[in-house]
């Protein structure tokens, strides 16, 4: 059973891409393919002056090959962009007849798996009409389809899932329309690979640039139809030519079903993790009822709920805020920094890690009696939760997204600040509960695992491909 993979994040750029980019590499490295082949290939990040779509070989290894499509119609990642380039997506064919192409001379493959749409038009998938034998599936790692700025999450305010904003895209977006897609696609030119991530940090800096000099209120209406038309048109595309639709959680598969994914496509698969494969399924540190020691870690913004936690925080028990430790594990902005000083003083102490890697696990983990992932948007299945929980750490949730899925027992799921403040309280006043949090754990999806319901998908898909 040959493979093809399709991200748009290169394997040899190793600063993006985030938490999907470290799922492709582990699945590439890991035994699946002894199937019979694995190829990869991506689109959507490189782009040169000749400004001409072309495929070149990136990375040729014993486990799999590497390719890139260069000067990509789509390009890559999307969130805020100017409506132009979601119009372009629609109306491009080249995506299409480049990759149709790529697939005659370095085929046959047996399954096609896109973990992304972004870098390709969506109207690639009709490619499953000429090829019927081909088993497409697609994962479902984020919001892209649905939402233009991929987390639904309005101008870094409000939750649009929740809050039913799904058709106010132009709030998020005011900034981009007038961007001119010249002038997009020019701060997106990058030289070869040992260059790009200097070449990157200089296109965050253009993008700022751009979004200080641009800003206008436009009334042109019309974009909001190009928002709106763009999330159709992936949904419809995946309706008409999708084998097999996998979501990373229950609650990503729940939001794909409300915004037009048809439910019997839909299968969760909870992506595996290396460290799901040493999971403890104990605290390393007890909570002795006196001193308690709580953790945050990842990014600290507001998406994440890092000013939301503060606010609580803020809020807690005075009594018991003398005899809490708090522990963050963040890249600390100075707006961050400035937060925190309303904690000091209040709370027993206050460690910052201010940026880590999994080296520095140990010096992080140490103490620590419980961990908070308070996410305000619908985050997929925030990574952090599992390394906390598969080191020894119990974790209160927000019910947003899919880390309350990790843990079935009600008091580790908060749904706003006065019930976090409740629980958090309670947890301190009865110590059991954090004994109690490992009978309700569910176990921790390991790569073996992964791998293993990956191949009977693979083998199920190809077995009931679709017939158009």
């Amino acid at each position: 059973m040959r493979i093809l993979y399709y991200n748009w994040t290169p394997l040899n750029v190793h600063y993006i891409g985030g938490g999907v980019a470290v799922y492709i590499n582990n699945l590439i490295s890991s035994d699946i393919a002894s199937l019979g082949g694995v190829t990869v290939l991506t689109s959507g990040y490189f782009y040169d002056k000749t400004r001409k779509p072309y495929i070149r070989k990136q990375i040729e290894t014993t486990k799999y090959e590497s390719y890139e499509l260069v000067n990509s119609p789509a390009p890559a990642p999307l969130g805020i962009v100017p409506p132009v380039v979601l119009d372009r997506i629609m109306k491009d064919t080249q995506c299409k007849d480049i990759i149709d192409k790529f697939i005659e001379e370095h085929g046959p493959f047996d399954v096609i798996h896109f973990q992304t749409l972004e870098g390709i038009s969506p109207n690639v998938l009709s490619l499953k009409k000429k090829y019927p034998q081909i088993a497409f599936i697609h994962s479902i790692h984020d919001y892209g389809l649905f939402c233009p700025n991929v987390k639904f999450w309005r101008v870094e305010k409000q939750n649009c899932v929740t809050a039913e904003l799904q058709e106010n895209c132009r709030q998020c977006m005011l900034y981009a329309e007038n961007i001119p897609l010249h002038h997009y696609l020019i701060y997106r030119e990058k030289a070869e690979s040992k260059y790009s991530n200097f070449l990157f940090r200089i296109q965050r800096k253009l993008n700022s640039l751009v979004k200080s000099t641009l800003i206008k209120k436009s009334t042109v209406e019309r974009y909001n139809d190009i928002y709106h038309s763009f999330r159709l048109f992936c949904v419809e595309n995946i309706n008409k030519y999708i084998d097999m639709e996998l979501a990373v959680s229950q609650r990503v598969k729940e939001i794909s079903i409300k915004y037009g994914i048809r439910p019997e496509k839909l299968n969760v698969s909870y992506i595996g993790t290396k460290v799901a494969g040493n999971a403890l399924g104990h605290s390393v540190y007890p909570f002795d009822g006196k001193k308690l020691t709580l953790l945050f870690m990842g990014y600290a913004s507001t998406a994440k709920g890092f000013n939301f936690l503060i606010d609580a925080l803020d809020c807690c028990d005075v009594n018991i805020a003398a005899n809490v430790t708090l522990k963050f594990a963040s890249k600390m902005s100075t707006s961050s920094r400035n937060m925190l000083k309303r904690l000091r003083g209040k709370y027993k102490d206050i460690i910052i890690y201010d940026g880590y890697s999994h080296s520095d696990f140990p010096k992080i983990f140490k103490d620590v009696n419980l961990g908070v992932i308070p996410p305000m948007w619908e985050d997929n299945l925030p990574q952090v939760a599992i390394e906390m929980i598969a080191n020894g750490v119990p974790v209160i949730t927000s019910n947003n997204g899919g880390a309350k899925e990790l843990n079935k027992h009600p008091q580790f799921v908060f749904y706003n600040k006065s019930d976090f403040i409740s629980k958090f309280e309670n947890i301190f006043r009865n110590p059991s509960i954090l004994i109690d949090y490992w009978n309700y754990s569910s176990n921790l999806t390991t790569l073996d695992d992964h791998i293993k319901q990956l191949k009977e998908i693979y083998s199920l898909c190809k077995t009931n491909t679709i017939i158009l």
